[in-house]
């Protein structure tokens, strides 16, 4: 999957199918939504599900034992 560049939807902006990841500020200092088509149910697109769920979930995973 290639990353998507933010199209950064002003916070006062966004429609039904923007994804919700919050990009940055703009000049008014509001934030910034992504803006790219949302993932199914998801207020994410594709891109921001990943990293913010399945990235995550990997991350809080145990990790095995290596005896010493």
């Amino acid at each position: 999957m290639t990353d998507l560049a933010p199209l950064d939807i002003p916070l006062v902006d966004p429609q039904r199918h923007h994804c919700r990841e919050v990009t940055g500020t703009g000049d008014d200092a509001l934030a910034l939504y992504c803006g790219h088509v949302r993932s199914g149910r998801s207020s994410y697109c594709a891109q921001h599900r990943r990293i913010n769920f399945v990235m995550a979930a990997d991350v809080s995973k145990p990790k095995a034992r290596v005896p010493a």
